[in-house]
């Protein structure tokens, strides 16, 4: 690094002049894995080689020198993809193919693959092919899980079995002891309560529990409800559990005297980021915010962070030997599942480095230490094959269809979602290849769903009643403008289904039916019943009445006002709708208290680590409810159900007008006479029942029941 505080790529890594025995990476100190080592040192960046490194030439010349080193079979996609990944992919780029690379260089393809001939995989090769295994490795070599790793055995079962299940019960082995699986009745509400005070009180917490033994929270969780519940069965108060900082807990007073007090305690080595973030996770995050960095808190409590927090390696530091340690000490802390390249490149990237410069891999490092980098390594190219992708979509699926959404799976299994991708064009089209509806898996219809045969198929299912213009335009619009969209007219829609629209479905009144009188008395009527009598809300729920009522008095205005109201009142001034919203919510909120248990009730919370503010959670129940003024509202309602269902079991929108289904067993649709129902069916007095009615009625007409929301309101326009 020179001066100006570049690196050797002549890329400026500061604006501040760095002295020049200062080691490159002094700001990205590591983290070594004896956690109390003082030995705490910095890592080096990594060197890669040039693009225009490999040229045609260089691929061809490398290929003959490991095939002179190691022999022609060691050249097949597998080995060169694990063991020469920098030259398994320059010859994909300059050759199209490794088989192309291959030849090219003057070798066999063919003998080098080894395929197996057409017709040699019978069902009697693959039983013998069982049973050698589980005599050599015993019965759990016999898992699917690792029978795929045997790719040539894997994918005969797949062919000529229905699935390894199938496979290995021909073989005359017993399923249940090669997957090893408790039986059904294992967990009962007395082991799982046995297990809970088994363990530490310091263990108990849900994050803690969650990482070590997730078995027994879901199991703890599906018997009582939730982890606190099942706690507090067990005879632990949660309160002392779960200790969670308050909002604001975090100043920057704070933060320095707990900065000073790690250096009191363990010294001025031990303010490292990379060890605070493990010992501490909440003060670093919490010093970003108030000082912008780690460092700058680090020296606003008096440290110089370079010369003293940040210390320099000798070139010669990193040896084989102490890099071999250091893996085995992690593995022996945190477990060997975390060896894996994601986690380390990310977490402990010195380490990495430093393996790669002293072994050529992370891979190689690893299995020096004596560890099975297979079984370790979370993603593998060219793992993934279209029966494997099935397989591992059915078997997720199985056990819970919501964590088969497209959000769940891109952020617990990228891997296999790249993969989906890559091998079927969409995550739909493979979730459909493995037998799942795809819409019941993102519970509505997916964007491109609504054919006119799908359309054909949905309308078939509903009944001949509901077929008609009024009806189906009030519980499901959808349906209706894609009918008008595909087939021109909704007479033409039905037809299409098979149905004579005007002698079966349609449900004509004559012109003698709509009288003056009969106008006059259905508006009044509407009126009585709460409901809003302005014209476009009339437009969308009883188009006939209007029409007749412009027939008759020549304007919706005038028959309105023959009725006997105003129709400057009904029409409510612009800010109206704010009323009725913020009213509406206030008085959701009121309906929700008397339901629900009120300290279970959060009004207008964030959603933890998330941007998302909805009207209502229920803590207890996990429910979500959002408060709308009209169930017709499809595109907030579509975009709500996409922000919200991740985060709760159940949905509900509690709508002030209309109603409609939704294609969702988690998501609901809840007219206020519902919510009136529920309140009677907890026992309230029919007094309070028939307030909340009055209130209900009032804010469908545009006024507030709630001075206090009217004049915010007011105050705000």
């Amino acid at each position: 690094m020179n001066e100006r505080g570049e690196n050797y790529y002549g890329k400026v890594l500061t604006t501040r002049k760095i002295p020049l025995d200062l080691p490159v990476h002094y700001c990205r100190e590591p983290l070594t894995f004896s956690i109390y080592n003082d030995k705490y040192k910095v890592g080096t960046m990594r060197r890669r080689k040039q693009y225009s490194y490999w040229t045609k030439e260089r691929v061809i010349e490398k290929l003959r020198d490991l095939s002179e080193k190691n022999g022609e079979d060691y050249l097949t996609d597998s080995n060169l993809n694990k063991n020469e990944g920098a030259l398994y992919n320059a010859a994909r780029r300059k050759f199209t193919s490794l088989e192309n690379a291959i030849r090219e260089a003057g070798f066999n393809y063919s003998k080098i693959r080894k395929k197996k001939p057409p017709g040699y995989w019978s069902k009697s090769k693959v039983i013998e092919g069982l049973k050698r295994i589980e005599s050599e490795e015993g019965l759990k070599a016999l898992k699917p899980s690792k029978l795929k790793e045997n790719s040539p055995l894997y994918g005969a079962i797949r062919k000529l079995f229905k699935n390894s299940k199938e496979a290995i019960i021909e073989a005359g082995f017993d399923y249940s002891k090669v997957i090893d699986r408790k039986p059904k009745d294992y967990w009962a509400k007395d082991r799982v309560i046995d297990q809970i005070q088994k363990l530490p009180k310091e263990k108990l917490n849900y994050t803690d529990i969650d990482k070590e033994n997730p078995t027994l929270r879901k199991v703890a969780s599906k018997y009582f409800g939730s982890w606190k519940k099942a706690l507090e069965k067990a005879g632990y108060n949660y309160e002392s559990i779960y200790k969670k900082k308050e909002q604001g807990y975090w100043t920057k007073k704070r933060i320095l005297r707990k900065i000073n007090e790690i250096c009191k305690e363990k010294g001025s080595k031990f303010l490292s980021f990379s060890i605070v973030k493990v010992e501490n996770p909440s003060l670093p995050t919490a010093a970003r915010k108030k000082f912008g960095s780690w460092r700058l808190a680090v020296e606003e409590a008096g440290f110089d962070y370079i010369n003293e927090v940040a210390q320099s390696v000798p070139n010669d530091y990193w040896t084989k030997k102490r890099i071999i340690k250091e893996i085995k000490n992690f593995a022996d802390h945190v477990g060997e599942s975390s060896l894996n390249y994601t986690y380390i490149s990310e977490k402990y990237s010195h380490i990495y480095y430093a393996s790669k410069r002293a072994f050529g891999s992370w891979r190689l490092a690893v299995e020096e230490a004596g560890y099975n980098y297979s079984q370790i390594a979370k993603c593998k190219r060219n793992y993934w094959t279209k029966d494997m992708i099935i397989d591992k979509i059915d078997e997720i699926g199985t056990k819970d269809l919501k964590k088969l959404r497209d959000s769940s799976i891109r952020k617990n299994k990228g891997d296999l979602y790249s993969a989906a991708i890559e091998k079927f064009g969409s995550w739909r089209l493979a979730t459909e290849e493995a037998g799942f509806d795809f819409c019941e898996v993102i519970g509505k219809k997916y964007k491109g769903y609504w054919t006119k045969k799908s359309l054909i198929k949905e309308l078939k299912k509903m009944k001949k009643s509901d077929l008609s213009v009024s009806s189906i335009r009030k519980k499901n619009g959808t349906l209706y403008n894609l009918g008008v969209e595909y087939f021109g007219s909704w007479k033409k829609t039905i037809e299409n289904l098979g149905y004579n629209y005007f002698e079966e479905i349609a449900i004509q009144k004559s012109s003698e039916y709509w009288t003056e009188n009969r106008v006059i008395e259905k508006i009044n009527e509407r009126y009585s019943e709460g409901n809003s009598l302005q014209h476009s809300i009339i437009n969308r729920e009883d188009k006939a009445l209007l029409s007749a009522a412009k027939k008759r008095f020549g304007s919706w205005k005038n028959a309105v006002e023959e009725a006997g109201f105003s129709y400057e009142d009904i029409e409510r001034p612009a800010f109206g709708e704010k009323v009725q919203w913020y009213a509406w919510e206030e008085c959701c909120k009121e309906i929700a208290q008397k339901i629900f248990d009120s300290s279970q009730i959060l009004f207008k919370k964030r959603i933890k680590e998330t941007f998302l503010i909805p009207d209502l959670q229920i803590s207890d129940e996990s429910l979500i409810v959002d408060a709308k003024t009209n169930a017709w509202d499809i595109t907030g309602i579509s975009r709500d159900i996409d922000n919200y269902l991740d985060y709760c079991k159940k949905l509900e929108f509690w709508c002030l007008e209309g109603d409609r289904n939704i294609f969702s067993s988690e998501v609901e649709i809840v007219t206020p006479e519902e919510l009136l129902t529920r309140l009677k069916n907890i026992g309230l007095e029919i007094d309070e029942i028939e307030e909340f009615q009055r209130k209900v009625n009032m804010i469908r007409r545009g006024i507030s029941p709630y001075e206090e929301t009217q004049k915010e309101i007011t105050d705000f326009i």
